[in-house]
């Protein structure tokens, strides 16, 4: 699979201010060191840039655009990004607990070294995006529509997947001692051993 990195310039602008503002376009900066200003924002995109060491926990983002950005290290806890739009976009060592991306579209994502328990994945739509050493204990991913979604490494453990189709998906080199999942769609999953046996004993099956 091929992840499209995001575009961004060598030679950004740097900011310690990260001021959010309604129709915000924020383009072409690497923001250091700040935490957003405000709880709510709308009709925001976040454009070309950087964010290291920023601080979002539980802002709440309506019509929310991510196109060629990279999040290290930051605090997105408890964020809203309900039927946003990622492209390119990498989330790098970062924090992002109970956030809810709830029916948005992730285009060529990246999630790596991130914490995402109890974050919200309901009927989003996945194209080319992976989730690498990431924690997503409690997650959900119900109604889930995706082309080319890759676990590498996670921790799955109670995540839910009910009414998601799961032939395409390879869970071999996750961990999780269960999972919730529909019967009718969990047909095709690839699993190792160990999770066969820990799926085939929430079906009630005593292996002997």
């Amino acid at each position: 699979m091929v992840i499209l990195k995001p575009q961004i310039s060598a030679d950004l602008l740097v900011s310690n201010d990260l001021i959010l503002a309604e129709e915000g376009y924020f383009t072409e900066v690497h923001y250091r060191d700040s935490k957003a200003d405000r709880s709510f924002c709308e009709r925001v995109c976040f454009r070309k840039a950087v964010f290291t060491n920023c601080d979002f926990s539980g802002v709440q983002f309506a019509s929310f655009e991510c196109l060629d950005v990279i999040f290290n290290n930051c605090d997105l806890s408890n964020v809203a990004w309900l039927m946003a739009s990622f492209h390119r976009v990498v989330f790098n060592n970062c924090r992002l607990t109970g956030a809810n991306f709830a029916e948005s579209v992730l285009h060529d994502c990246v999630f790596d070294k991130s914490l995402l328990n109890y974050t919200s994945f309901n009927f989003c739509k996945f194209k080319n995006s992976l989730f690498s050493e990431t924690t997503l204990l409690e997650s959900e991913f119900s109604e889930v529509k995706y082309t080319n979604l890759t676990f590498q490494t996670c921790d799955l453990t109670a995540t839910n997947w009910a009414h998601t189709p799961m032939n395409k998906l390879d869970f071999s080199n996750a961990t999780f001692d269960y999972i919730t999942y529909s019967l009718n769609t969990i047909r095709g999953l690839k699993v190792n051993p160990s999770q066969a046996l820990a799926l085939a004993t929430s079906l009630g099956i005593n292996i002997i």
